[in-house]
Protein backbone atom coordinates (compact mmCIF):
# COMPACT_ATOMS: atom_id res chain seq x y z
CA UNK A 1 0.00 0.00 0.00
CA UNK A 2 1.28 3.76 -1.07
CA UNK A 3 0.16 6.75 0.29
CA UNK A 4 -0.15 9.93 -1.20
CA UNK A 5 -0.48 13.30 -0.94
CA UNK A 6 -3.32 15.74 -2.55
CA UNK A 7 -0.69 16.66 -5.31
CA UNK A 8 -0.25 12.94 -6.40
CA UNK A 9 3.31 12.84 -5.47
CA UNK A 10 4.62 9.84 -3.16
CA UNK A 11 4.40 9.54 0.51
CA UNK A 12 7.30 7.82 1.85
CA UNK A 13 8.12 6.51 4.61
CA UNK A 14 12.19 6.60 6.11
CA UNK A 15 13.19 7.82 2.63
CA UNK A 16 12.37 4.53 0.76
CA UNK A 17 10.07 3.34 -1.64
CA UNK A 18 7.13 1.06 -0.20
CA UNK A 19 5.76 0.59 -3.61
CA UNK A 20 8.41 -1.75 -4.24
CA UNK A 21 7.10 -4.29 -1.97
CA UNK A 22 3.62 -4.55 -3.86
CA UNK A 23 5.24 -5.36 -7.20
CA UNK A 24 4.69 -8.91 -8.39
CA UNK A 25 8.64 -10.02 -8.99
CA UNK A 26 8.57 -9.66 -5.16
CA UNK A 27 5.44 -11.19 -4.65
CA UNK A 28 6.78 -14.24 -6.32
CA UNK A 29 10.90 -13.76 -4.89
CA UNK A 30 8.94 -13.73 -1.37
CA UNK A 31 6.46 -17.26 -1.94
CA UNK A 32 8.75 -18.86 -3.83
CA UNK A 33 12.39 -18.24 -0.85
CA UNK A 34 9.21 -19.29 1.83
CA UNK A 35 7.64 -22.61 3.05
CA UNK A 36 4.24 -20.95 2.49
CA UNK A 37 3.79 -21.22 5.97
CA UNK A 38 5.44 -18.27 7.28
CA UNK A 39 7.56 -15.19 5.94
CA UNK A 40 10.30 -13.07 7.01
CA UNK A 41 9.58 -10.27 9.05
CA UNK A 42 11.95 -8.16 6.66
CA UNK A 43 11.98 -9.43 3.98
CA UNK A 44 15.47 -9.89 1.98
CA UNK A 45 14.17 -6.97 -0.96
CA UNK A 46 16.76 -4.85 -1.98
CA UNK A 47 14.90 -1.02 -1.29
CA UNK A 48 16.90 1.40 -2.16
CA UNK A 49 16.29 5.22 -0.44
CA UNK A 50 13.78 6.91 -2.58
CA UNK A 51 15.37 9.81 -5.29
CA UNK A 52 12.83 12.14 -6.23
CA UNK A 53 15.20 12.88 -9.25
CA UNK A 54 15.37 9.74 -10.06
CA UNK A 55 14.25 9.03 -13.45
CA UNK A 56 13.10 5.37 -12.97
CA UNK A 57 11.89 6.08 -9.22
CA UNK A 58 9.46 8.33 -10.88
CA UNK A 59 8.56 5.56 -13.05
CA UNK A 60 7.52 3.17 -10.44
CA UNK A 61 5.76 6.28 -8.61
CA UNK A 62 3.60 6.55 -11.92
CA UNK A 63 2.98 3.12 -12.48
CA UNK A 64 2.26 2.91 -8.06
CA UNK A 65 -0.69 5.70 -8.73
CA UNK A 66 -2.02 3.57 -12.22
CA UNK A 67 -2.18 0.45 -10.17
CA UNK A 68 -4.18 2.06 -7.74
CA UNK A 69 -6.55 3.90 -10.76
CA UNK A 70 -7.28 0.73 -12.46
CA UNK A 71 -6.95 -2.18 -9.72
CA UNK A 72 -10.01 -3.33 -11.07
CA UNK A 73 -9.10 -3.50 -14.18
CA UNK A 74 -7.18 -6.81 -15.08
CA UNK A 75 -5.65 -6.53 -18.46
CA UNK A 76 -4.47 -3.02 -17.66
CA UNK A 77 -2.73 -4.53 -14.71
CA UNK A 78 -1.04 -7.01 -16.55
CA UNK A 79 0.62 -4.42 -18.71
CA UNK A 80 1.28 -1.97 -15.25
CA UNK A 81 2.63 -5.19 -13.47
CA UNK A 82 5.24 -5.65 -16.29
CA UNK A 83 6.30 -2.38 -16.58
CA UNK A 84 6.65 -1.75 -12.56
CA UNK A 85 8.52 -5.34 -12.81
CA UNK A 86 11.00 -3.80 -15.68
CA UNK A 87 11.74 -0.66 -13.72
CA UNK A 88 12.16 -2.16 -10.04
CA UNK A 89 14.63 -4.62 -12.24
CA UNK A 90 16.46 -2.01 -14.20
CA UNK A 91 16.93 -0.13 -10.49
CA UNK A 92 18.87 -3.31 -8.89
Amino acid sequence: PVAFDHGGELFVRGKTLPAKLDLPVVGQYMLQSSDGRSFKIRPPVKIPEYNPASTLHKILRDLSIQAHKYHDDTERMKEIDIKLDEAYLAIL
